[in-house]
């Protein structure tokens, strides 16, 4: 164009801007804007507000900010889309102290916050836990007139069947119901889970069906959620019979599906139909991941197959899935109830080598192991370390156990 004497305007130049930032290249397309100075033609608001949301999808929040000072350098003053997009970075970030200042920052500038920008804010709180701070924008946004969607209400029920509070949940869905709204598959999914997760079967089985009948059909999450809480309820054969129901639906078993199975046989002591599901889902090309390890290694070790947990952990490390403190708990167990504390200390070493940190129940299986056999110091250095990390749980847990055994060191 300008080979052939045409000069760019801020459209043109826009679209170059939207271009670079969809194909990731932010710097460049913030380059662009000091091309636009210097060729006389004014970057407007559209401008900074492709780069500012281009930065915040990008996860680079202080770039975005950067962002919003150049625009005010160049009198451009930022609007509703500006702020949304900052919002929704700052929560994605999780630095809700951030999001919620820049949307006060909003009001103060004179900008009316609509049903995105309190959704956005409102999921926020909701995913990082803070559910009291979730109703508070919630009770605000209603107080400003603006009614709550089917995007708000499913924010705050999935938070609410999370947190385990099922009762406000249920609220949530009749307030829903009352203002007309329809449930989707996410919130629906979401009760189900938490239905099921407190082992109400027949509630979620009630759900599931209200679903259908709304025309939306289960998926994966939701089956995963009905198997899951029919494998605490150790009813195998269910279980397993939702699995063909998925298979004859269209809907592909993941390995989320085969591990919770997988691990429900290993808890009800079925090592035997717990392996061959792991043969099964590999001849299904579907690849075991450190969960489904984890578990055949606990119901190994507890059916005291030390040996072939072992061999199975060395497995696992060599397709290079990561133990967590869970699967290192368990064989550090395994050892200590076979006497083999050397290893259980070899194990701790090496977890924390890893970046993977004991728990509470990591330390007071060791010490528990320690205490009974040879190794009085070092469960008292143990006892020692978890009183100063402020873990007095597991020292009271652990002293009273050996208190019982007779086996109570002096740490004096």
């Amino acid at each position: 164009m300008l080979r052939d004497g045409v000069a760019p305007n801020v459209y043109t130049y826009n679209i170059l801007v939207r271009a670079l930032c969809a194909r990731g290249r932010l710097e460049e397309a913030f380059a662009v804007v000091g091309d636009m100075r210097g060729a006389g033609c004014a970057p407007n608001a559209v401008t900074y507000n492709t780069l500012v949301t281009a930065f915040c999808r990008a996860g680079e929040v202080d770039g975005a900010e950067r962002m919003i000072s150049s625009m005010r350098d160049g009198n451009v003053k930022p609007n509703l889309v500006t702020f949304n997009s900052m919002v929704n970075g700052l929560c994605k970030a999780r630095r809700m102290d951030g999001a919620r200042k820049v949307f006060d920052e909003m009001v103060r500038e004179g900008l009316a916050p609509d049903v995105v920008s309190y959704n956005t804010l409102l999921s926020g709180y909701c995913k990082v836990g803070y559910l009291h701070e979730a109703l508070a924008v919630f009770s605000e946004m209603t107080q400003k007139g603006l009614l709550p969607d089917v995007v708000t209400f499913t924010s705050l029920i999935h938070a609410m069947c999370k947190a385990g509070n099922l009762e406000r949940a249920v609220a949530l869905v009749v307030q829903m119901r009352e203002r007309g709204l329809r449930m989707n598959e996410v919130a629906f999914t979401a009760l189900i889970d938490g239905f099921c997760k407190k082992g109400f079967l027949d509630d979620a089985l009630l759900a599931v069906e209200e679903m259908k009948n709304c025309g939306i059909q289960p998926s994966v999450v939701c089956y995963n959620s009905l198997i899951n809480g029919y494998c605490k309820l150790r009813r195998m054969d269910i279980a397993r019979e939702l699995v063909c129901e998925m298979e004859a639906k269209g809907v592909k078993p993941d390995v989320v599906t085969y591990s919770t199975i997988l691990s429900g046989y290993c808890k009800v002591g079925d090592m035997d139909s717990a392996f061959q599901l792991n043969q099964q889902m590999l001849k299904k090309r579907v690849l075991p991941d450190a969960i489904t390890y984890s578990s055949l290694i606990r119901g190994l070790c507890e059916e005291k197959r030390l040996n072939d947990a072992c061999e199975l952990f060395e497995k696992m490390l060599q397709l290079g899935l990561q133990p967590d403190e869970f699967t290192y708990t368990t064989l550090i167990d395994g050892h200590c109830k076979e006497g083999n504390v050397e290893e259980a200390l070899s194990l701790h070493d090496e977890m924390i080598r890893k970046g993977v940190l004991p728990d509470v129940v990591t330390y007071s299986v060791l010490i528990n192991g320690l205490s009974k056999s040879a190794h009085a110091e070092t469960s008292k250095a143990l006892i020692d370390l978890n009183w100063k990390e402020g873990n007095v749980d597991a020292v009271v847990d652990v002293l009273c156990g050996m208190a019982r055994d007779g086996l109570l060191p002096s740490l004096g």
